[in-house]
């Protein structure tokens, strides 16, 4: 049963990741569209990586975009190994985040009026560093677990359950993060659109312009992404992958690094693009555009990876969330009970 469910995935994930349909075409543009305008403005502003202040900052940011690049033009020409660039990567950006904050003391006194990075005075914050830091954790783990449990297909275990059983723990350890979330700021992107009498909370709502209506709309879909990417691309994947047959694996497929660049660039360069309309390198409504178009490449890199996620599990852990929140650790051994017992019952 768990094969002809692993083999109907493989199929919903061919349809998008096959190279005769647009897709790869269009993250390729889109990518490409980006990481173009990207290098050009950075280019133009390589003296943001020259002074002595934050230096290991500076210097994790040009590796990281350094390295980012080496993920992408990897995906053709596979020049190093995949679990080596994905480490990297994770360590690169919780150090990166960690640096800012240290680099950066003065910006504990910072008090913007909301959390957030797309208004034009916005200020990113002590906070929102050591916030986002606890994120870049998670994808660190999350994707050396991805790695472990391919490995593991390869690995003589006496029975599918015990292979079963071994991916369930990985997953609760990779989910433990989730105890500590309470010692981490928390900035919620509400804040961004709503005040307590319900008028937006944004700058750009004093202004007049496409700023009064287009800066809350990315903020709400920047918060219906965090929340889909929670329970479906963290929680439901983590989950899918541990309740998966032995020969499950996704962390090579090359639909699958499309997404983990994605994500890991839209991670990183909220910060950095807010960073360059702070220095008047780049003006809001250029930063504006490249947010989109990053959102819009970024979303459209996550159709292949649902394929391979239970839909009613990540929907149950969605649930749980607003019945129980702040749960995550508890709410995610619910879901696998649920979806364990479930295949027992159907297979």
């Amino acid at each position: 049963g768990e094969a002809r469910r692993g083999e109907a995935a493989e199929r919903r994930t061919q349809m998008w990741a096959d190279h005769g349909t647009l897709l790869p075409l269009l993250l390729s543009t889109g990518f490409a569209l980006f990481f173009f305008d990207l290098l050009l403005i950075t280019a133009r502003s390589y003296r943001l990586f020259l002074p002595k202040t934050a230096r290991w900052h500076r210097v994790l940011g040009a590796t990281y975009l350094a390295w980012l690049l080496l993920g992408f033009v990897d995906l053709h020409y596979k020049l190093l190994p995949r679990i080596l660039f994905d480490a990297g990567l994770g360590v690169l950006g919780t150090f990166l985040t960690l640096t800012a904050a240290w680099g950066f003391p003065h910006h504990r006194k910072v008090k913007n009026e909301a959390s957030g990075t797309l208004d034009a005075g916005a200020t990113v914050t002590y906070s929102e560093m050591i916030e986002h830091s606890f994120y870049q954790g998670l994808n660190l783990l999350q994707i050396l677990y991805l790695h472990i449990v391919e490995e593991m297909s390869s690995w003589r275990l006496n029975s599918q359950f015990e292979g079963k059983l071994a991916r369930v723990m990985l997953a609760l350890a990779v989910t433990s993060p989730w105890f500590i979330r309470s010692s981490f700021p928390v900035n919620r992107f509400s804040d961004n659109y709503i005040r307590k009498h319900g008028r937006p909370k944004t700058e750009a709502a004093e202004r007049k312009g496409v700023g009064v209506w287009l800066i809350p709309l990315l903020y709400r879909l920047k918060k219906y992404q965090y929340v889909f990417y929670k329970h479906f691309l963290l929680h439901g994947l983590n989950l899918s992958v541990a309740l998966a047959d032995a020969g499950f694996n996704i962390v090579t497929k090359k639909y699958f690094k499309w997404y983990w660049l994605g994500l890991n660039t839209a991670y990183v360069m909220e910060f950095f693009l807010q960073t360059l309309v702070k220095r008047k390198k780049l003006s809001q409504s250029h930063m504006l555009g490249m947010q989109q178009l990053l959102m819009l490449v970024c979303t459209c890199a996550t159709l292949p990876v649902l394929g391979h996620i239970r839909i009613p599990l990540a929907l149950l852990s969605l649930i749980l969330n607003f019945l129980r929140r702040g749960h995550d650790v508890q709410n995610t051994m619910f879901v696998i009970v649920v979806g364990w017992a479930w295949d027992r019952i159907i297979w």
